[in-house]
């Protein structure tokens, strides 16, 4: 059977994406908490602990993790789920050590990720990685305010993406803004008392929750996983917002 790897699998988006796949593939989720996947599909998933936010072992843990598994492990999609939202305030208010902070785990872990497993695809301890696509936000296009750190990172995540493919054209390589999603992201964006005046593209996001408008984690993985062929028929290294599919 074929390997994914999804990051972010301990909540929100990434375990609706684990649950969708585990349909059709071994999971290997990874984030720096446990998953309830560990113990609902414990022989079809597997955990690796790493917290993004310290680059410097990302390599080292990943690593150790494929190097002890029976190889090649056949590695079909690589899904580039974490990130982190940061304060919503003004760009002139935010700190570079937010900013920063934000940069590392939304941009900069996921090309140690990458760098990494295609090192392991080089030793043969993982073959065939054939399609990764990087979880975006219309935020790294829309530039509204209030999104500082986050919106400069998921911008930053596209063209790392564009990038890559053009370095790796027998892979394929998507951006994929996956619309509203009702996580905790979303309850951080409510306890920050939002002055809406200052920040009106947050009052469609709070108007949009526990609606229709605003889908749970499952039923937004479960859409992405329906329409994976559409979403990588557009061209390695594409932007694609699933709204628009």
């Amino acid at each position: 059977m074929n390997y994914v790897l999804i990051t972010g699998t301990s909540r929100g988006l990434g375990k609706g994406l684990a649950k969708a796949f585990i349909k059709t593939h071994k999971v290997i989720g990874l984030s720096r908490s446990s998953s309830p996947l560990i113990e609902e599909y414990p022989s079809d998933y597997m955990h690796i602990f790493c917290d993004l936010a310290h680059l410097s072992k990302i390599e080292s843990i990943i690593e150790d993790f494929f190097e002890k598994l029976p190889n090649p492990i056949e590695m079909e999609f690589v899904v580039l789920n974490s990130g982190i939202l940061g304060t919503i305030k003004d760009i002139q208010d935010t700190s570079l050590e937010e900013i920063l902070q934000v940069m590392n785990v939304n941009l900069w872990s996921n090309k140690m990720i990458l760098d990494t497993l295609f090192r392991l695809e080089k030793k043969g301890v993982i073959a065939n990685i054939q399609k990764i696509f990087a979880i975006s936000s219309g935020a790294s296009i829309s530039g509204n305010r209030g999104w500082n750190a986050y919106a400069l990172s998921k911008a930053a995540l596209n063209m790392l993406i564009k990038l890559y493919a053009g370095e790796f054209p027998q892979k394929k390589f998507i951006s994929l803004a996956p619309g509203l999603v009702h996580t905790e992201m979303q309850d951080m964006i409510l306890k920050q008392n939002i002055d809406l005046g200052k920040y009106p593209s947050f009052r469609r996001l709070l108007e949009a929750r526990n609606t229709p408008q605003m889908p749970d984690p499952d039923q937004v993985g479960e859409k992405i996983y329906q329409l994976l062929d559409k979403i990588f028929s557009y061209d390695s290294g594409s932007y694609v917002d699933i709204r628009t599919i």
